[in-house]
């Protein structure tokens, strides 16, 4: 997709897997917020629909290092290395969420008027 060079369209196949494969591990710790059969279904119906959606999503990627180039992927960096530091496996869902709140914020201020970050 040549929308894709530089950020990606829908959540990215190694963030939903990441996020999927750290539920064994929250569960281990939290076996009552897991073991909910609605929450498994919302999780399975929003991951679902953030992988096919129009939602612009930052990539990763560096070019150079620079802070004005990579504000919002240093500042993604920063407060996960936090939330993982504080909470372990548990911070992986809330990483998640960190992510395509700073996405849809980020594209939403260089989109401006001019375009839309849900296509």
């Amino acid at each position: 997709d040549e929308r894709q060079t530089e950020d990606f369209i829908g959540l990215n196949t190694p963030m939903n897997t990441l996020f999927i494969c750290s539920l064994p591990f929250i569960a281990a710790d939290y076996p009552q917020v897991i073991g909910s059969t609605i929450l498994l279904v919302a999780t399975t119906a929003i991951t679902s629909f953030l992988l096919v959606s129009e939602i612009k999503i930052f990539s990763l990627k560096f070019s150079d290092l620079s802070w004005a180039k990579n504000k919002i992927k240093f500042i993604f960096l920063i407060l996960s290395a936090i939330l993982i530091a504080v909470l372990q496996f548990a911070a992986i869902p809330f990483v998640l969420v960190l992510y395509i709140t700073l996405s849809i914020v980020h594209f939403r201020g260089i989109a401006g008027s001019d375009s839309q970050v849900l296509k």
